[in-house]
């Protein structure tokens, strides 16, 4: 223990000296994860870090108690930690911010007194999986690296012989250090896997999922995705009753709507505006799995994800669509090599007659989307009787995403008189609206005076007009008008007018926001963004005298297949007009594309520092 220390792991704070997991599964799917863990820390980070540890679990599928926790001092003192008055347990939230809350997600936080550098920690838990999420299968996965180097990793699985592992997998191990393998001992079999001093990754914004990229040891009694795939839909199917009654409110909802699209959106925006989310009474067989039936939703209008999705399946069912219950995981893509139950949300997914699946997710009561924009690019599985394949949610194209903004602009002495006019599409619709929706008049106010100010310490806004008036009502895109003034960018030394034009396309758009975090001059992971966007700008500046156009800034044009950028001016004898269109249509990109974006990103910023100057005429 001594050899490990801040000379020998200058860049950690703190090191997992140890970590054993003991797993033993039966024939029903239930099963012990035993785990022993030593770490050690090493400067001041690292303590203030391990101050406190979490644990997580559900209560409806596993019990899980912390055996033991000691500090041992670098003395060689070992002080006993009282887990009852060090530990507390709360509902874990850690999925609310994607719409998602289990009020049986638990998480249990344990405080760790007394702790110094150089000492270690040494704690042991027990989780029992008493109700395995699919009967007479088990699944798990643990990783081996992470931010912390580990020195050592054994882990153990007993299986019954006559319930074999269907897949193993070690994923991300490329390079590094370990083995894996299996005997048969008795009526049982073992399997192992082992690996030594991995080091820590380091933490780079807007990365991928952490589970995505370290190495990570995956197993499944399983045969396939499709097996995952009837388990749900044998689950679901039985709560998807259509009575009289969400029969009638079908066919009035949908009355004089003639194509899919518009029966689709009419049934998905009644359940999504009418039906509140709120957990009721909990299910019976499969908690925080399992939905209520569709008549128990309709009845009460409410539910969570799950009970919704369910009562869209039955309403889109009364009009003969092939609609299914469809499992998603919200945080990350799943390994497509093993398959497992681990999804945290449900939505409702439908299938045309042309194979196209539409996915539905009316968990959020303002979005103006059928399908939100931070779950694209994520696993989900359609519930099918005969079974469905593990897919990847579609990425919707920037195209989908824009921000329009026209602008006119009066030069009067001296002065910028501006309307622009912005229309907000897709990812664009969804955020404004919303941060609209929550704000009286005077605090959207506000927030204009505070963002056009980005451009201008002296712009005077005159006045603005949001619409639609009702911005609950899905069926119009968001528009908003602005009326300003400028009266400080404009410089006149009696010969020359010099001047930038004021891009509100800088201030307004989720466009501005991709990437990512761009800080970093290099990057090992990917750069990953949670939606796409992409902004046209028209900029038309009208002269009430007469100028000489003596600078124009030239052209700029950048096209690749998976972003563009292009910036152009022309003129007129009484104008100057500006045109701007930008979009990214990808959501990760590699570290060698993340080099040439914050090159061209560079490129861009001396473009927009680049200015216009006219000749008075006298």
């Amino acid at each position: 223990m001594d050899k490990i220390n801040k000379r020998a792991y200058p860049d950690s704070n703190d090191v997992y000296v140890k970590n054993n997991i003991h797993i033993v599964y039966d024939n029903k799917g239930e099963g012990v994860i035993t785990e022993e863990t030593v770490i050690k820390i090493i400067d001041e980070v690292g303590k203030q870090r391990r101050n406190s540890i979490n644990f997580y679990y559900n209560i409806n599928y596993e019990e899980f108690i912390i055996e033991s926790v000691k500090i041992v001092k670098k003395s060689g003192d070992i002080i006993d930690i009282n887990i009852l008055e060090n530990s507390k347990e709360l509902s874990n939230t850690s999925s609310v911010s994607a719409n998602i809350y289990d009020d049986d997600s638990k998480v249990i936080t344990l405080k760790i007194p007394n702790l110094d550098i150089e000492d270690s920690i040494y704690y042991k838990t027990k989780t029992t999986r008493i109700k395995p999420r699919i009967y007479g299968q088990f699944s798990d996965f643990h990783i081996s690296e992470y931010i912390s180097p580990f020195i050592n990793v054994n882990i153990l699985v007993e299986g019954p012989k006559e319930k074999p592992l269907k897949h193993i997998k070690v994923l991300g191990g490329e390079g590094k250090n370990y083995k894996n393998w299996s005997e048969e001992k008795g009526d049982k079999i073992l399997y192992y896997f082992e690996s030594e001093n991995i080091d820590q990754i380091v933490i780079e914004p807007d990365m991928p999922s952490i589970y995505e990229v370290v190495m990570r040891y995956l197993f499944t009694t399983l045969d396939s995705w499709s097996d995952v795939s009837k388990w749900y839909y044998e689950l679901s199917e039985p709560k998807i009753i259509i009575n009289e009654k969400i029969k009638n409110k079908v066919y009035e909802l949908t009355e004089n709507k003639t194509t899919d699209m518009e029966k689709i959106e009419s049934i998905f925006f009644f359940v999504s505006r009418k039906v509140r989310y709120m957990g009721t009474n909990k299910e019976t067989n499969r908690p925080g799995l399992e939905p209520h039936s569709s008549e128990y939703t309709f009845d009460t209008m409410s539910g969570v994800c799950r009970d919704k999705a369910a009562l869209i399946v039955a309403m889109l069912r009364v009009l003969g669509y092939d609609a299914n219950m469809v499992l998603i995981n919200t945080s990350r893509k799943l390994d497509y090599e093993v398959p497992m139950s681990y999804f945290n949300h449900a939505i409702a997914g439908v299938t045309l007659e042309n194979g196209k699946v539409i996915l539905l997710d009316p968990t959020d009561e303002t979005s103006n989307d059928i399908f939100p924009q931070y779950l694209m690019d994520k696993s989900y599985l359609l519930a099918k009787k005969d079974g469905a394949d593990l897919d990847i949610t579609p990425i919707i194209k920037a195209k989908d995403n824009m921000l329009i903004i026209n602008t006119n602009i009066d030069l009067e002495d001296d002065k910028l008189i501006c309307n622009s006019k912005l229309i907000f599409t897709g990812i664009n619709d969804n955020t404004y609206r919303y941060a609209f929706v929550t704000k009286t008049k005077y605090d959207i106010e506000k927030l204009m005076n505070r963002i056009l100010k980005n451009i201008s310490n002296n712009v005077k806004l005159i006045d603005f007009e949001i619409s639609p008036e009702n911005l609950l009502d899905e069926k119009n895109q968001l528009i908003v008008n602005l009326n300003y003034e400028i009266d400080d960018i404009v410089i006149n030394n009696g010969k020359y007018t010099i001047f930038k034009l004021p891009n509100l396309g800088d201030i307004f758009g989720m466009h501005n926001w991709l990437p990512g975090n761009m800080s970093l001059d290099e990057r090992k992971f990917p750069i990953k963004a949670s939606f796409t966007a992409g902004l046209e700008e028209n900029i038309n500046l009208n002269f009430t005298k007469k100028y000489n156009i003596l600078l124009l800034p030239e052209e700029f044009k950048v096209e690749t297949e998976n972003y563009s950028y292009n910036f152009n001016y022309s003129n007129t004898d009484k104008s100057i007009n500006y045109k701007r269109e930008n979009t990214m249509d990808k959501l990760e990109y590699s570290n060698i594309e993340y080099k040439s974006i914050k090159e061209l990103y560079k490129k861009i910023e001396r473009y927009r520092k680049k200015i216009i100057i006219l000749e008075n005429n006298k």
